[in-house]
């Protein structure tokens, strides 16, 4: 992902996004036609940042579509407020409807990876009008759900493990927690290598249960990763903790 494709965008309400941008290429088909692909957009997932796409960026542009790939914010060089409201998704969506809008994008197929599918589902939802095609990967459509709050995602452990086994949900509760922004820069390469672990049963064992982040991080334990550390450093962890008990749809 080549820097010089990188552009800053200033939504209406004054938050900076940075995005990668390329335009569709021209095709001209059998009948010597010209016609233009649609754009992309790619919304990545957590911890990673427009970074995250860059193994995909060859494969769409050599087949003719223009993409648009954002630093969601809170990631990468986009804007990270510290007040929680700022990242609700209605907010978010309307900040990415501005992009396309920047862009004179009319339509775009959509795309969203892990946390980007809660912002493709509200997406869908509030600005159906504005896209040709949904697609997720990780985590399926969700709706609204005016009944989530803090009491309904403490059942989320109890549901994990009577689903699949063991829990999966503990690092929430780590990130809300007051210190937890001060461990994570004081054991910087130990929550790299956890996050991106290569072995799944260290995910498995400690990120998912409750305790488990925070024991692994004091610890300062390392695991063998599935990337690069000096990519991994890219990724430019979001600055700010998850606040459990803010109604974020």
């Amino acid at each position: 992902m080549e820097a010089r494709y990188f552009k800053t965008f200033i939504t209406s309400r004054d938050i900076s996004y940075s995005y990668f941008h390329a335009s569709p290429s021209i095709v001209t088909n059998s009948s010597q036609s010209q016609t233009q692909k649609p754009y992309i957009l790619l919304v990545h997932g957590f911890p990673f940042g427009s970074i995250g796409w860059r193994q995909h960026v060859s494969f769409f542009r050599e087949r003719g579509f223009g993409l648009i790939i954002p630093d969601l914010i809170g990631h990468g060089e986009s804007s990270k407020p510290k007040d929680a409201w700022s990242y609700r998704l209605s907010l978010i969506c309307k900040d990415l409807i501005g992009v396309l809008d920047h862009e004179r994008v009319e339509q775009v197929i959509v795309v969203g990876h892990d946390l980007g599918c809660g912002v493709v589902s509200r997406l869908a939802n509030y600005h159906p009008e504005r896209f040709l095609g949904f697609a997720f990967f990780t985590v399926g459509y969700r709706p609204p759900d005016p009944s989530l709050d803090k009491s309904s995602l403490n059942l989320f452990p109890t549901q994990t493990t009577k689903t699949i086994g063991h829990e999966t949900p503990g690092y929430w509760t780590f990130f809300s927690e007051d210190d937890a922004s001060k461990i994570i820069e004081e054991h910087p390469d130990s929550y790299l290598t956890l996050m991106f672990a290569k072995d799944p049963e260290v995910w498995k064992n400690h990120l998912g249960p409750k305790g488990a982040f925070r024991d692994w991080l004091m610890a300062d334990r390392r695991a063998d990763m599935w990337i690069d550390k000096e990519v991994g450093f890219q990724f430019n962890f979001p600055r700010i903790q998850t606040y459990g008990n803010v109604n974020t749809v």
